[in-house]
């Protein structure tokens, strides 16, 4: 089944979702592209061959490297290409006997190689994948008939400077229809009975619209009196993804826009059953018994957030918490100037000073307890992963950091009981410069909204 996943907009006319033989789809752009077709050595036409590629496994890279172009309108290089017959040796033999036919090969797995980069040894690499977290993800996805894959999105904020933070004035709904198709591909070329679902957790407008961006960006907002124009934007970015998802959803494969504050109250009450009520106030630095989630904040988490300092209690943040009254003063005068849908001035004033009280509380978070919440937001995921069975994470936001994917692995193994608990969280790839007819390391499916 053939989703449109390239670079470019119109690599072909054909529809997204059309099911098409694999050498009408060559036929089909090497008519397009005759001299790359020439220029790369691809093959005009698909015959039968090893679909292991032990058997003359030039043909088989030659074949892989054609579909790949086909798909994604990328030249993929022979490491790239390499790739597919490493994860499918890395397979038990059982699992090569049952689901390695023509359709894993020529449909399955070359959406694989497109959106997912990997690496071969089982050391943590960002922006990469371990090629064994890859095979145990394939393999999950063929032991349930019907599958979920959930994925976060950080706030859509567009190209930083120093000093300038802000959030895009709207979504690309093509570059987010991009990154749709790519899970939908993988859904529907796979053999599953369904249906299936596919979860995209988006900020939307609420006290907690600080939790899931930069400090450093809603302060911004924030001194010039637009939190009010802040949440409109949040309203807007969820609104254009709802809009898209329900135009997209089918019989077989749901759709859902989630709100995100789903899980930041998960997150906040599973470190309340953890810690108490009072955990945000406390320094884990100090007199907390050794465990996974303490250490790896301190070890993992709290290095990498120390870029957010003054804007937790230490230091200087302290002088800042003192301006909250003037700050909502000036916020609240100009609410008038912002309209959100469904919200009248009354409720809209009501969010904009709860989020402004949300922000200024976090902000006497101790350094060592956000990094505790960071770490058991993705705790959380894991586990929620491991409670649905058949839950598959697919990261497709900004960050990429060894942490998360600790954090959720082990969320995942503390709730997974019985068969088929070999799963992990995937990441899609990233590059911060797309390049068409480049490889496949310049393509980019995650910070879609960049």
């Amino acid at each position: 089944m053939y989703f449109n996943v390239s670079v470019s907009e119109r690599a072909s006319d054909l529809e997204d979702g059309i099911i098409v033989n694999i050498n009408e789809l060559i036929a089909i752009f090497a008519s397009k592209y005759k001299s790359l077709f020439r220029k790369e050595d691809f093959v005009y036409n698909v015959r039968d061959f090893d679909l292991l590629g032990v058997d003359r496994p030039m043909q088989w890279e030659r074949i892989m490297k054609t579909i790949l172009f086909c798909l994604s309108g990328q030249i993929p290089s022979r490491q790239e290409v390499l790739r597919g017959r490493q994860i499918i040796y890395q397979f038990p033999k059982w699992f090569r006997g049952r689901y390695v036919d023509k359709r894993f090969v020529l449909g399955f797995l070359p959406y694989i190689l497109i959106g997912f980069k990997s690496h071969i040894s089982d050391r943590f690499v960002s922006d990469s994948n371990c090629l064994k977290d890859i095979c145990s993800c394939i393999m999950h996805f063929y032991a349930h008939d019907e599958v979920e894959l959930t994925s976060f999105l950080c706030a859509h904020r567009g190209n930083s400077q120093p000093g300038k933070h802000a959030l895009i004035e709207k979504v690309d709904i093509n570059r987010a229809k991009r990154t749709l198709n790519l899970q939908k591909a993988i859904l529907c070329n796979r053999k599953g009975v369904g249906p299936d679902t596919i979860s995209w957790f988006q900020q939307n407008v609420s006290s907690m619209a600080s939790s899931n961006m930069f400090p450093e960006m809603f302060i911004q907002y924030l001194e010039k009196g637009d939190i009010g124009y802040l949440l409109s934007l949040l309203r807007d970015h969820f609104s254009d993804l709802k809009n898209l998802a329900r135009k997209l959803t089918t019989d077989s494969l749901k759709i859902n826009i989630e709100h995100l504050d789903n899980i930041t109250r998960e997150t906040h009450l599973f470190l309340i059953r953890q810690f108490g009520n009072n955990w945000h106030d406390l320094n884990f630095e100090e007199g907390y018994e050794p465990s996974f989630l303490v250490d790896t904040a301190l070890n993992f988490v709290k290095p990498e957030i120390q870029r957010l300092n003054p804007f937790y209690r230490n230091g200087s943040a302290v002088d800042f918490l003192y301006l909250k009254d003037e700050f909502l003063k000036k916020n609240l005068n100009k609410v008038s100037e912002f309209s959100i849908e469904s919200l009248d001035s009354r409720e809209l004033s009501e969010v904009v000073t709860s989020a402004i009280n949300w922000f200024f509380e976090n902000q006497l978070m101790h350094i060592s307890a956000k990094a505790l919440y960071e770490t058991a937001f993705y705790y959380v995921w894991g586990r929620n992963s491991a409670m649905k069975r058949s839950g598959i994470a697919i990261g497709i936001d900004r960050d990429h950091a060894e942490y998360q994917y600790l954090a959720w692995k082990r969320g995942y193994n503390d709730y997974c009981y019985g068969d088929h608990c070999e799963n992990s969280i995937v990441y899609a790839r990233r590059s911060k410069k797309e390049i068409i007819h480049s490889t496949l390391n310049d393509i980019s499916f995650r910070q879609f909204w960049r």
